[in-house]
């Protein structure tokens, strides 16, 4: 499922001391699959449930997935330049400023929107694997599930000294993005016509398309090719370090900044190589994803596709079995980093000890846990949070500090050209923030207001 993590950065380190491009790529894209993929139907079943939709929701999956590209691009080429630790690092470093309130902030809130998703589909993905084991009742309820897995799993593995040991739920997680996507092929009508599913479309009946509703693809996919809060975290994991040779003949690693360091030409150009593919092979499964979805339920198609699945089906079981590991496991990694912008946002200049991360941890779990008690639709969560944060984060911040970084001294036609889109995505993302943030809304609530 989808975090913005440490377990994002390879652990697998080269001879070098860096990440190999294999090892960088495989998580970046472990970071982006999971619960915003999940969504794309019901997503796009918000729009139209017209299967001709498919055609241009799939352009548009194409045009998002390579803007999210170069903005990811751009990130690494700033902090190629500046060397920032965090995306806060970088825009003070960048901005000439000692406040990041507004990045830190939105990386906060987008994390804590993410783990309300997490919550949500490990409700749904848990309650429907407790109908399939023969539970009933209250204790087959996504309520109980929640509670449950928050007590009994969540609460222990966010207080975890260290998380190297959960690293491994990297494989479930892509295994399990694999498996549900070719699930969800093998189970559409226009695939396998025998698909016991060949009657639940609801097809050819409402179309949105000159209302705002197309921007909840927008901010859909803001989340479903999200990975930018960990720009830093990735580049400079494929930083080689030099190995120096201690007087008792020990190799370690060069840290120290007056120690030599390898070109960092040579980095950008391998964070280049993890971007193009990972990008690549993200967008590709969200529009199989999406239209193998899309096609076998149209208009009735849920806030998570999987939801849409009888709780008998084996296959559906599988799937949500290994969608559920996955987002317990990579849970504690997206905690860790909300937890982090939370200190840093509220405890500025205070110690942080463990007993203070401890009871942050707490206090956020209790928050996060009654919400998902409350809230029910993850696709409403997956869109409002992509269009107000996912949009902040993924076009109007890095073409901010671009711009900035920029703005002084001679630039050349190709400089002044970027400098245009820029500007242009600026305006974008500021305009599919508000409004894409209120048709989420319109569309879970009052969704008359959009016929």
């Amino acid at each position: 499922m989808q975090n913005g993590s440490d377990e994002t950065v390879a652990d697998s380190d080269t001879d070098s001391g860096g990440s190999s491009v294999a090892a960088a790529t495989f998580g970046l894209v472990k970071c982006m699959v999971g619960s915003g993929m999940l969504a794309l139907p019901g997503g796009l079943a918000a729009v139209s449930n017209y299967r001709g939709a498919l055609w241009p929701a799939n352009v548009l999956l194409l045009v998002l997935g390579t803007l999210s590209a170069y903005t990811f691009s751009l990130y690494g080429r700033l902090v190629d330049q500046t060397q920032a630790k965090s995306l806060g690092d970088l825009w003070k470093k960048v901005q000439k400023t000692n406040d990041s309130f507004i990045v830190s902030m939105s990386s906060f809130l987008y994390c804590f929107g993410c783990l309300v998703t997490f919550g949500l589909v490990i409700g749904d993905a848990m309650s429907s694997l407790a109908v399939a084991g023969g539970l009933t009742g209250w204790m087959a309820s996504r309520h109980a599930a929640i509670l449950a897995v928050t007590a009994g799993a969540l609460y222990p593995l966010c207080n975890l000294s260290s998380l190297a040991a959960l690293a491994p739920v990297s494989v479930v997680g892509v295994l399990g993005t694999l498996v549900t996507t070719g699930f969800v092929a093998l189970r559409c009508p226009a695939v396998v016509a025998s698909s016991p599913y060949a009657a639940a479309g609801l097809f050819s009946t409402f179309s949105r398309t000159r209302s705002p509703a197309p921007l909840i693809m927008v901010a859909m996919g803001c989340t479903s090719l999200m990975a930018h809060f960990s720009t830093p975290d990735f580049y400079h994991s494929l930083v080689d370090k030099p190995s120096v040779i201690t007087a008792d003949d020990t190799a370690i690693d060069a840290v120290d900044a007056t120690l030599p360091q390898t070109d960092k030409g040579a980095t950008l150009k391998k964070f280049t190589t993890v971007t193009v593919g990972s990008f690549i092979a993200v967008t590709l499964l969200n529009m199989l994803t999406m239209s193998f979805g899309f096609l076998t339920f149209g208009g009735n198609s849920a806030g998570i596709i999987l939801n849409n699945y009888s709780a008998r089906d084996i296959g559906a079981v599988l799937s949500r079995f290994l969608v559920a590991v996955s987002v317990i496991g990579g849970y504690p990694f997206l905690m860790t980093a909300c937890r982090s912008e939370a200190l840093e946002l509220f405890r500025k200049g205070k110690p942080i000890t463990k007993a203070v991360e401890r009871k942050t941890t707490s206090i956020l779990l209790v928050v996060l846990t009654a919400l998902c008690m409350v809230v029910k639709d993850a696709g409403f969560v997956v869109s409002f949070n992509g269009a107000l944060m996912g949009t902040a984060l993924i076009y109007i911040f890095p073409t901010l500090m671009f711009l900035k970084q920029t703005s002084q001294g001679t630039s050349t036609r190709s400089v002044r050209l970027e400098r245009a889109f820029c500007k242009f995505l600026v305006g974008f993302g500021c305009v599919s923030s508000l409004i894409g943030a209120a048709t989420s809304v319109l569309n879970s609530y009052f969704p008359h207001l959009l016929q």
